[in-house]
């Protein structure tokens, strides 16, 4: 497995815990995210989806890292990752449609 294409430098999620959960918006201004492996595209619940993209994966500890249900299961056991369950301290979900962000300053003519 060693030559799997989607194996590039993520020692930084061995051993670390995992929960499943609905993709949110990590920042106002962000609107996906991508796999730490096979780089398929988070969007949130309720968007129209395409070949590659999800709206539920697994989560780091620190919600900014997501791992694809595939990924997850090929990978599992080679980063001796631990799951969890949901905890109140999570972020919440972000609603579909996605917010709007309004631009800030001036617009100048």
């Amino acid at each position: 497995m060693d030559d799997d294409w989607r194996l590039h430098g993520q020692d930084h999620l061995q051993g670390v815990t995992l929960h499943r959960r609905r993709y949110f918006l990590w920042r106002p201004d962000w609107d996906h995210d991508h796999c730490e492996f096979c780089w398929k595209t988070f969007l949130l619940p309720g968007a129209p989806l395409q070949k590659d993209q999800v709206s539920e994966g697994w989560a780091t500890d620190d919600e900014y890292h997501w791992v694809c249900d595939e990924c997850f299961s090929d990978f599992k056991e080679r980063f001796h990752w631990k799951v969890r369950d949901p905890l109140s301290s999570d972020r919440p979900d972000t609603p579909w449609p996605q917010p709007t962000i309004k631009p800030s300053g001036e617009v100048k003519k």
